[in-house]
């Protein structure tokens, strides 16, 4: 996922993951990403949405929570793997 020059990626392979695809927190539960607010600051992590299923309600969480991170410097033309290709 991209949002200006911050991509969203897996913390344990560095692969970029969107909108649909399906996370799990450091407990085991499942949960689709749905979208994502990168860091407005030097001390902020960013935020990312979820849906814990298909009829849940939207909830926000720190992305560490589902070890995911935002990554600054990518530029959009650059091709970043997405964590399904590389499955």
């Amino acid at each position: 996922m991209f949002v200006n020059e911050w991509v969203l990626v897996r913390e344990d392979t560095n692969l970029r993951v969107d909108a649909g695809d399906q996370v799990w927190s450091f407990r085991g539960e499942q949960s689709v990403l749905v979208g994502g607010e990168p860091p407005r600051h030097v001390g902020s992590t960013g935020r990312v949405m979820v849906r814990a299923s298909t009829v849940g309600d939207v909830r926000e969480y720190f992305p560490g929570v589902f070890g995911l991170a935002w990554v600054k410097g990518v530029p959009h033309e650059t091709p970043v793997p997405h964590a399904l290709e590389c499955a």
